[in-house]
């Protein structure tokens, strides 16, 4: 009912005209059941939208969807639980969900990547509790799997969405360089690339790639309260790391979240960069497209990194 009400309110106004003209407006030409539905769709969410948005499922969809949302929030309990929710509600978080499983484009997640990711979108258990090879316990929803800082698939995963960035950024005109030194005088700091011609207002980018764990005990407060909280004290961070780097230089941290979110200024830099490929390829999805690649690339990685968490038993590799 949730889903055929809106479709039925909505595809109804969006043909009205149409039907005018063809079966004209007579009294028993009119559709019986359409008043009562807009009565009964009335009496729970008050009044109905007007044209042009009664055509689009979105605008009778939003009511329903918000009361949804509030009964959902009101049977979170624990900190995790709401962490959760806030993250599987935040803009781009499902955006996997969405992507055409094309292999070649990188875009297929395999059985278990699946797997992981519907349960840490649900809130479901990933795992029997088990010892991490670092010595720290993994527990069901295998929270400190996504943050252990010996886990190699960390630095791999930094790897893959620099790459995705540095593309994005490439397609858009403008040539880069990864990780440059030098550029902070009398430190070791790189960031993770910068353009080699002005980004805006004269000035050259320079960005860093973060990714933190939503429901890592340092951030589990804070994403309790507010999706994306995790990935804003990331970017403050990367903003204070980087602020020694010469004042002809933009920076920007490109800070995510294990579960999907993001800063609000990393997705302000998501959508840019997706315009600037549409204006060159022509097709206005780029932004869809680009938001789709990292999203998967954060699944993925998700399951790899807790695979990366079971220690080999030798008695079953001797087998």
């Amino acid at each position: 009912m949730s889903l055929a009400l809106p479709a039925y309110l909505s595809s109804s106004a969006a043909s009205m005209l149409i039907q005018d003209s063809i079966l004209g407006t007579e009294a028993h030409l009119v559709d019986p059941h359409l008043e009562g539905l807009r009565a009964s769709w009335s009496q729970q969410f008050g009044a109905f939208p007007g044209m042009p948005a009664a055509s689009k499922q979105s605008s009778w969809d939003a009511p329903m969807v918000s009361l949804e949302k509030e009964a959902i929030w009101s049977t979170c309990i624990s900190p995790r639980e709401k962490a959760t929710f806030l993250a599987a509600c935040a803009p781009h978080s499902g955006d996997w969900l969405n992507a055409i499983p094309i292999t070649a484009c990188g875009l297929r997640l395999d059985d278990r990547a699946v797997n992981v990711a519907v349960s840490l979108r649900l809130g479901l258990r990933v795992c029997e509790p088990h010892a991490c090879p670092c010595g720290d316990s993994v527990d069901a929803f295998g929270v400190h799997a996504f943050a252990c800082k010996k886990a190699s698939g960390r630095f791999t995963r930094h790897n893959a969405v620099n790459d995705i960035i540095t593309r994005a950024v490439a397609a858009g005109d403008f040539p880069v360089t990864k990780e440059p030194a030098g550029l902070i005088p009398g430190t070791v700091k790189r960031p993770d690339g910068v353009t080699l011609l002005p980004w805006r207002t004269g000035d050259y980018l320079a960005w860093d790639v973060t990714v933190s764990a939503t429901l890592a005990a340092s951030f589990l407060g804070a994403s309790s309260t507010l999706s994306g909280s995790a990935s804003e004290v990331a970017a403050s961070k990367k903003i204070g790391k980087y602020s020694g780097l010469p004042s002809h230089y933009f920076f920007q941290p490109v800070s995510f979240e294990n579960l999907g979110a993001s800063s609000a200024s990393t997705a302000r830099f998501i959508d840019d960069l997706g315009r600037l490929a549409s204006r060159k390829s022509g097709d206005p999805r780029e932004s869809v497209f680009l938001w789709q690649r990292l999203s998967v690339a954060l699944q993925r990685f998700n399951s790899v990194l807790l695979a990366q968490s079971f220690i080999p038993n030798p008695d079953v590799l001797d087998e």
